[in-house]
């Protein structure tokens, strides 16, 4: 692996990573809306019931890596339309960590956020 003063770009996944219990984000929170927002689209796009919804995302996400995988090769499903049915979520209960955000401008590599 290269020295870190060599490398040009830093990629960061904020999905945990850059924020987590520590700084009291709560990820269940977070991510239990996202898969709460899944299982509706999931309802309504295929006319099922929100249990039987269930049962195939969880299918699919396990079947093929993510449960979006598994409705685009099975059901033809936007993957457009799926992301941005799912991830329209109440974020108010996050507060800016100004520690991280000063640490994070402290790296002067090329940054990358993967959210």
């Amino acid at each position: 692996m290269k020295n870190f003063k060599e490398m040009k770009y830093l990629l960061l996944d904020l999905d945990g990573v850059c924020y987590g219990k520590h700084n009291n984000y709560s990820l269940e929170r977070v991510f239990g809306q996202v898969s709460k927002r899944m299982t509706m689209f999931i309802s309504e796009k295929l006319k099922i019931d929100m249990e039987k919804a269930k049962k195939l995302q969880t299918n699919y996400f396990y079947k093929y890596n993510t449960s979006l995988n598994g409705l685009m090769i099975h059901h033809d499903i936007p993957p457009e339309e799926f992301l941005k049915y799912v991830h329209t979520i109440d974020l108010s209960f996050m507060k800016e960590d100004k520690i991280m955000r000063n640490e994070l401008e402290k790296i002067r590599h090329g940054k990358v956020y993967f959210y």
